[in-house]
């Protein structure tokens, strides 16, 4: 081998040797980066798919199955996460290992019932944030009402079930951002914001195996994934339900809209409830409150007209509903309150105590719009 060979094959060693150290260094690297993990405070158990907000009050996802917070840019740090029954918690920088949230001391308030009460009226608080964004323009919504549902109880003649909420009053704030620098709030916006996407259950049946003692998690399968995931946590039952399992690939896009030169893709549709009592069913008297999350893009020619946009938008939602009032009514009492519903002005809409604190952003928002 000549001396000129031999220094080319030393320096191709070296240079091997190089690239396998850079590789494991890197691999290293990786495996020690950092991982922020939510967890109950006092069991230290792993809290599934909890809520992330950045440091302006927008919603930008949820964490993992196992409770890891993904991967953030750090300018959107701090953030605050939410998860429903549970106290905020706050993440300070992407170094930060553990976020240990506390319980939060909300209590159902007792039931009202009538001589023949035979239909469930449910009076609620809901506390909604909502982002619509382009590529240049966003929309923050921030807002509180105060909702009702009806639901009868067996066969109830001329009482419908009503399913989806019942806006009674309502007080929003908006923040407009855009490109050129526009920055501005209103109590109103001419967009339409899909931030109401708030549904209940009448009942839902208990996995077998979940009601076994010792049992903590069970879960129930959809078409194409898991539908819904049945969780106890301290002395909570929570029930996870994916509104996209039955869709292939986990998208939904109705056919009625394209039809129409439209196109919603649905690339999240879940509910959180939070339960006092199991049996063989899950009745919604026991329900104590539920978060919803929704994540969709929006296309076509009538929704960037609707929604003034030149491109597609992308709209995020994560709602919390607190149950204020129950009571069981006479159908006589359903009907009547059905036609006539109770009148609340908006300045009456009222927190109820013990339920975690609105985002702070959020909040300079609402005074931002209404005063304090």
């Amino acid at each position: 081998m000549t001396i000129l060979n031999q220094k080319k094959t030393e320096t191709m060693i070296i240079f091997r040797r190089t690239i396998v150290l850079s590789i494991i260094a890197l691999a290293g690297f990786v495996c020690a980066e950092a991982k922020t993990v939510v967890r109950d405070s006092k069991t230290g158990e792993t809290l599934p798919k909890a809520s992330i907000f950045d440091n302006r009050g927008r919603f930008l996802g949820v964490a993992s199955e196992d409770g890891v917070i993904p991967n953030i840019d750090a300018s959107n740090y701090p953030l605050s996460i939410k998860f429903i029954g549970y106290e905020n918690g706050e993440v300070a920088s992407p170094s930060v290992e553990t976020v240990a949230l506390e319980s939060s001391s909300y209590e159902l308030p007792e039931v009202n019932v009538s001589s023949s009460g035979r239909v469930l009226h449910l009076t609620a608080y809901a506390r909604i944030y909502s982002t619509q964004t382009t590529s240049g323009d966003t929309i923050t919504e921030v807002s509180e009402k105060i909702i009702d549902f009806m639901i009868p109880k067996g066969k109830v003649k001329k009482v419908k079930a009503r399913l989806n909420p019942r806006i009674l009053a309502s007080r929003s704030a908006y923040h407009f951002t855009n490109a050129e620098g526009l920055d501005s709030v209103s109590d109103k916006t001419e967009q339409h914001m899909f931030s109401n996407l708030i549904r209940i259950f009448d009942q839902r049946p208990v996995p077998t195996s979940f009601n076994k003692e010792g049992t903590k998690i069970d879960s129930v399968a959809g078409k194409y994934s898991t539908k819904e995931v049945w969780r106890k946590i301290g002395e909570k039952y929570y029930v996870e339900h994916d509104g996209l399992a039955d869709y292939k690939n986990h998208n939904y896009s109705p056919w009625e809209l394209k039809m129409l030169g439209m196109t919603m893709t649905m690339k999240k549709a879940e509910t959180n409830y939070v339960v006092d009592n199991l049996s063989k069913t899950v009745q919604v008297d026991d329900l104590d409150r539920f978060s919803y999350e929704a994540d969709f893009d929006l296309k076509g020619k009538w929704f960037k007209k609707a929604l003034k946009a030149n491109d597609t938008v992308n709209s995020k939602t994560y709602g919390e509903v607190f149950i204020i009032d129950r009571e069981y009514l006479s159908p006589e009492e359903a009907k009547e309150l059905e036609k006539n519903p109770p009148v609340i002005e908006s300045v009456e809409i009222k927190a109820p105590a013990g339920i975690p604190a609105m985002h702070p952003e959020s909040l300079k928002l609402m005074e931002r719009v209404h005063g304090n």
